[in-house]
C-alpha cells in the first residue's frame, strides 16, 4: 500500500498552515469587524455566525434556482379561500 501511495505524483505545493486564530482575525479584518477589542472566543462565534448565514443564503439561492427551473414562482401556505376555490 505504501509503495502504491509513493507512485502517486504530488502536484500540490506545500503551503504554510496559518493558525486558526490568525485566520479568524484575517477574516474579521476582511469583513470590516473591529476585532481588537473582542476576545478570540467571541470573534470566533461572530465569524462562524457570518459563515452560517452565508451558507444559508447560498442554499436558499440554489433552492430558488431549482424552483425557477421547474417553473415554480413561489411557495406559500394555503388559506381557507384557496381551498374554497378548488
Amino acid at each position: 500500500m505504501v509503495n502504491i501511495y509513493k507512485q502517486i505524483p504530488n502536484t500540490q505545493k506545500p503551503q504554510f498552515t496559518m493558525p486558526l486564530s490568525l485566520r479568524i482575525i484575517k477574516e474579521a479584518s476582511e469583513s470590516g469587524i473591529d476585532w481588537k477589542c473582542l476576545h478570540i472566543a467571541d470573534l470566533f462565534s461572530i465569524i462562524y455566525s457570518i459563515r452560517i448565514d452565508n451558507a444559508k443564503q447560498y442554499l436558499e439561492q440554489k433552492r430558488q434556482e431549482r424552483m425557477h427551473k421547474r417553473g415554480i414562482a413561489e411557495i406559500r401556505q394555503a388559506n381557507e379561500q384557496d381551498f374554497d376555490n378548488l
